[in-house]
């Protein structure tokens, strides 16, 4: 047995936000009770009041989620500063193991190799994905990867996004989720144990410009030169504001770096990975993304396209639909939040009906993110500018 329901609310009051989104999952499997949830909600909330107000009607279960840009249910996205979204699970086939680690900014991998320790104290066999949702703005996701790996001595794949903030891009308004408590600088986890079968899918929109160049400095997830020139120089020499000066949500979510893949994952992916710069340093024209790229590696500049996100995502979908065994049981969606109304405005639904008609009638729940979680092959990624979609079934 395995029952799911959703449930969102867009009111502006925080606790009533996480007791009507509650009552209608709940109300969605028909039972009174139910053994793990995610919830994500959107700036404009007290994320600590959206938990009460949840576990008021769902009781003291596990609960791992984080802020949003945006949430993502069957019925559409709702980018709005005020915005709530769960999905709640009654299962006797699969079992939800949650973490939590803090101190994220000052040390990624300490906070991962925590995060492996704790895990590690639950059975997993049959152990599926690992569910991973750090701060947006403080993660270093290389880090947090190795330190992850390093204590938790299982091989899986890794799903999720990056918290985030509704484009506000301050830390004080990114939150992570655990049980009955929100954190910050923190990074919130749950491992998926059981028997389930999962497919895990990827893609971006993004077409090269440009040529090809090389990281000339960089230090732990801070690029500082790229062919020898300030970091930022180089995207800024694509922007058609030719006086801008520092880092704009306007410049990002149109550009970005491609990292040049190694070719053995070509086929499976594309030639590049998307990585996002989130920060500037004015001073000296550094840039730091929420992953590492070393000395030495080639990148090229990238633009989003609108259209060949759409075509992607369809391509995307239809191959995944094939690959099932059997009918869904529901699905997650990690989402970028540059792909969403800041590119195509009161069309974003547009962008979502390519990931839903192929999945009519399946639970679903997604948000949208700073950055993004999935493998490509049998190697864990972080990505920017994606969609990732996984299905249980």
């Amino acid at each position: 047995m395995l029952i799911v329901g959703v449930g969102e609310s867009n009111s502006m009051d925080s606790y009533d936000a996480g007791v009507i989104a509650a009552s209608k999952a709940i109300e969605q499997i028909k039972c009174k009770n139910c053994d793990f949830v995610f919830m994500f909600g959107t700036a404009g909330h007290d994320h600590n009041e959206l938990i009460k107000g949840a576990q008021s009607i769902l009781g003291n279960i596990p609960l791992t989620g984080c802020s949003a840009d945006g949430i993502i249910t069957d019925r559409g996205p709702n980018e709005e500063l005020f915005g709530v979204g769960l999905m709640v699970f009654k299962s006797d086939k699969i079992k939800f193991f949650n973490a939590v680690s803090h101190n994220l900014k000052e040390d990624s991998l300490k906070a991962g190799e925590e995060i492996g320790t704790q895990l590690s104290n639950n059975p997993l066999d049959n152990a599926k994905s690992l569910f991973i949702f750090p701060d947006g703005l403080s993660v270093n996701t290389k880090a947090l990867f190795n330190g992850i790996q390093k204590n938790l001595n299982v091989s899986i794949p890794y799903v999720g996004g990056l918290s985030a903030d509704n484009m506000k891009m301050k830390p004080e308004l990114i939150w992570q989720y655990h049980n009955d408590k929100a954190y910050q600088n923190s990074v919130a986890c749950a491992l998926l144990t059981g028997k389930i079968n999962i497919e895990i899918g990827v893609s971006h929109g993004c077409n090269p410009i440009g040529i090809v160049r090389t990281i000339t400095k960089s230090i732990a997830n801070r690029i500082y030169e790229i062919d020898g020139r300030p970091a930022f120089e180089t995207l800024k020499e694509f922007s058609d504001d030719d006086t801008i000066t520092e880092m704009t949500p306007e410049l990002v979510v149109h550009l970005c770096y491609g990292e040049v893949l190694p070719s053995e994952l070509c086929s499976e992916y594309d030639k590049y990975i998307i990585r996002t710069p989130l920060t500037h340093n004015i001073k000296d024209g550094s840039i730091t993304i929420p992953t590492e790229l070393s000395t030495g590696t080639k990148v090229i500049i990238m633009r989003r396209d609108p259209e060949t996100i759409i075509n992607n995502t369809i391509k995307l979908t239809k191959k995944i639909k094939k690959s099932l065994k059997s009918n869904p049981k529901t699905i997650l969606q990690f989402n970028c939040a540059g792909r969403g109304k800041i590119l195509y405005g009161r069309d974003s639904y547009k962008e979502f009906e390519a990931s839903y008609q192929e999945f009519r009638n399946v639970p679903w729940l997604g948000f949208y993110g700073f950055g993004e979680i999935a493998p490509i092959k049998n190697n864990n990624y972080f990505h920017n500018y994606t969609t990732v979609l996984l299905i249980l079934y």
